[in-house]
């Protein structure tokens, strides 16, 4: 399963499409594709390196899911 992600950091300002066959890094429940984040384990932005994930919120704001597929 692969998914597809648009991020907006609130950090750096950086907007970029992100494609991923493993969610990401994420496992996939917590890829923010329903009720629940993963925000133990930090997700960050690949160009200033900041969390994206401190806060459900925070992710929600930051990381939208564009497309899921097999």
């Amino acid at each position: 399963m692969g998914t597809a992600y648009r991020i907006h950091c609130a950090h750096c300002g950086t907007q970029f499409e992100q494609t991923s066959p493993g969610s990401f890094g994420l496992p996939a429940p917590s890829a923010g594709c329903g009720d629940y984040v993963e925000t133990q384990t930090a997700i960050r932005c690949p160009v200033c390196f900041k969390r994206l994930n401190a806060s459900q919120e925070e992710f929600r704001r930051q990381v939208e899911v564009t497309y899921l597929w097999d």
